[in-house]
């Protein structure tokens, strides 16, 4: 049997053959290439895009972290865990009354003094004078306003609990139905939308008292970074014995967190008053 003979084209020739036949092949085939890739790209950058964007996108859960508070900046970046700390609640006297005293919690901490220009660019209303600039006014911070009258409730709680005569009491009466306002009004305008479950106060339940939202977790701002802010553009206040409301004095602006002494710069001697 006779081998059948082969012929071999280079494939330079079988390419130039292969166009001849079918002249229209080739641009047809580098057309569909050329845009599939370009689809190809599109498709890279849209999903690039839309990738960039969900990233960028303010979550519920993120939102709460990412919306600085309008003048010291603070963020709701700490998790607390609700009526953990149980001593200023504490019927104990001793333990009750040292809690309420720490020095970050007084309400003198949240008297400020700040500049024209930043009054200007924040919007704020016109206040009374800072004693040592009168370019600067002061202004009390909100939430040392509502721990003052925290307060104010706590010791009238109190005084009324131990029986002292209302003439006796530290706080008027009208001055302690303020407070009460001042805290509603807060809680309102706050309008706290968050689900409380039902659960015993106590983790051991040992109490029986069943309370909303025991024991459960919430997002806060920090306190003690309001507090370094606040001193930051401190007034230099304190009141005499931290319930007194005479705020008129010079000499109770004489107490700066930072050592400074303000009201040397311009009288170069402190005040008689």
């Amino acid at each position: 049997m006779v081998s059948p003979s082969y012929s071999f084209v280079p494939l330079k020739e079988a390419d130039q053959d292969d166009d001849d036949s079918y002249p229209l092949a080739k641009p047809k085939s580098h057309q569909f290439r050329s845009c599939s890739t370009l689809y190809l790209v599109f498709g890279l950058i849209s999903v690039a895009l839309n990738g960039f964007l969900l990233m960028r996108r303010p979550w519920p859960s993120q939102q709460q972290f990412d919306s600085a508070s309008k003048y010291a900046g603070l963020y709701r970046d700490q998790i607390t865990e609700s009526f953990a700390d149980t001593a200023h609640a504490s019927t104990n006297r001793t333990i009750q009354d040292a809690a309420w005293a720490i020095e970050d919690m007084q309400p003198w901490r949240g008297v400020i003094a700040l500049s024209a220009d930043y009054i200007a660019s924040h919007g704020l209303h016109d206040s009374w004078q800072w004693p040592w600039d009168s370019s600067k006014r002061m202004y009390m911070l909100a939430a040392s306003h509502e721990i003052h009258c925290a307060g104010v409730l706590r010791v009238a709680l109190n005084e009324n609990f131990d029986g002292i005569p209302q003439e006796a009491q530290r706080w008027q009466y009208a001055h302690v139905m303020h407070c009460l306002n001042v805290l509603r009004d807060a809680i309102m305008c706050n309008a706290d939308d968050t689900p409380l479950e039902f659960a015993h106060l106590h983790h051991d339940g040992s109490t029986g008292h069943l309370a909303p939202g025991a024991n459960s977790k919430k997002q806060c701002r920090d306190w003690h970074r309001l507090i370094v802010w606040a001193d930051e553009h401190s007034a230099c206040y304190q009141s005499p014995d931290r319930s007194s409301e005479d705020h008129g004095e010079a000499k109770h602006y004489m107490h700066c967190p930072d050592g400074s002494r303000p009201w040397l710069i311009d009288s170069r001697s402190e005040p008689t008053t």
